[in-house]
Formats: structure tokens, sequence, C-alpha cells
């Protein structure tokens, strides 16, 4: 059976997404949502099964209007998204399945679950920092990963007083860096270094298409990319 996607966004994500997708026999691409295609959802001559987003926050008013008429399951890869939006977003994963997440690496997941497990050492032993570095084009400043990051280090950071610690995240742009992070964790006379370097957009079309794949499996809920290899592997929480 062929599940028939929209795209929402065609900058570099979005013409490698579909070039995956066209790749795939179960897969099927019934439009694009950017300004030299069709600019809503409804305007596709095929209803789609899943909408893909890879574009930006503003563009957020299109999946909106779309799931005001009917509800479909989505996969949102995109970042910054405004606490209106994530309200919005939660309201829609009552009725639908709604993957997301901050970076939708396989690699950059186990990262941030490596953080989680350790979380009582590093809390008692060690300060943390983040550094992020991406290509120019990126625009959100602190990346959605940095402080995916930050987030699950805020947990655990406080001092033996309780105290949170502070965590000071450093964003970088360089010309054509598909993404690096850093967590910097500083004990006493001792440095833990945690690096994930993305090589190439590829590992997040794997993630983002391993997450298609995953919908017809699921109920209606906000998931993430944890959620997901959790279930794919048979892992509890």
């Amino acid at each position: 059976m062929i599940m028939k996607i929209v795209i929402v966004g065609y900058g570099t994500m979005g013409h490698l997404l579909l070039s995956r997708i066209e790749e795939k026999e179960d897969l099927q691409c019934v439009g694009l949502i950017a300004s030299s295609y069709y600019r809503e959802i409804a305007e596709l001559p095929q209803h789609p099964e899943v909408i893909i987003d890879v574009s930006h926050p503003d563009n957020f008013v299109k999946i909106e209007r779309a799931m005001q008429t009917q509800r479909i399951p989505l996969v949102l890869a995109t970042t910054g998204y405004s606490e209106a939006q994530k309200q919005k977003i939660e309201g829609w994963a009552k009725s639908v399945p709604v993957v997301m997440t901050s970076n939708f690496s396989i690699g950059m997941t186990i990262v941030n679950k490596m953080l989680k497990c350790c979380q009582k050492e590093i809390a008692q032993y060690f300060d943390c920092d983040i550094l992020e570095i991406h290509h120019e084009q990126k625009k959100d400043k602190p990346s959605g990963s940095a402080l995916m990051l930050k987030k699950t280090l805020q947990g655990l950071s406080t001092d033996r007083y309780g105290y949170q610690k502070p965590i000071s995240v450093t964003s970088l742009r360089h010309r054509q860096i598909a993404g690096e992070h850093t967590v910097i964790l500083c004990g006493d006379h001792e440095q833990i270094t945690i690096t994930h370097t993305a090589d190439s957009r590829e590992i997040f079309i794997r993630g983002i298409l391993e997450a298609v794949e995953a919908i017809p499996m699921l109920s209606a809920g906000l998931y993430s990319m944890e959620d997901l290899l959790r279930q794919r592997l048979g892992l509890r929480r």
C-alpha cells in the first residue's frame, strides 16, 4: 500500500527528502507546499495521509489551516516553533499521531539518552556546557538540538545545595557545516567531551522517513525519535 505524503518546504531539506521519497515504492509525494508550487494543502489533487514539515515556523499557518478541516498525521522536522504553536501541536496530537523532535538523527537521539542515563553522576560531579555549530543559513540560534540537550541537562544539573547550575550554550555559524553539537562536562581535574557531528543531511532524512513509516502503527499522541526507537527495539522506558 502506497502512503501519500505532502512536503511543506522545498529548500535544501525538501529537495533531498523528495528525492529519497521518489526512490521508495511504498511512498508517494502528492504535492509540495512552497512558493513555486501549491500554496495550500487544500489545493492538492490528492488527499495526503502524512504532512512532513521541513520549512520554517512562518509556514505553520498553512498546516494550521489544513488541520482545521481534517486531521492528518504529522512529522514535524522544523525547529523554532513558538509556545502557542507547540500548544496547537499538542492539541492535534490528541486525535492523530504527531512525531516532533529537535533532531531526527538517530545518533543525536542516543546522545540525549546517554545524558539521561547518567544524570545522577553528572549532577554530582560535573558542570555542563554546550557548543553548537551549523551552516550560515540556519536561522534559529541556539539550535533546537542544543536547546533539547540543555533541557536534559537542566533536569539534572544542581549543585550540592540543590541550586540550579548555569548551563551556557555557544552558537557558531560557519559555511556549510550540517551540524555539530558538543556537550562539555567539567569535573575536578577531568573533563568529558561528547560530540555528535552530522556529516550530511542524509541522517535527518533517514530519521524523518523512519518516522513516516512508523505512522500507521502509532495511535494518537505526541512522539519523539526516542519514543520511536524504543518501540522499534521493544524497549521499556
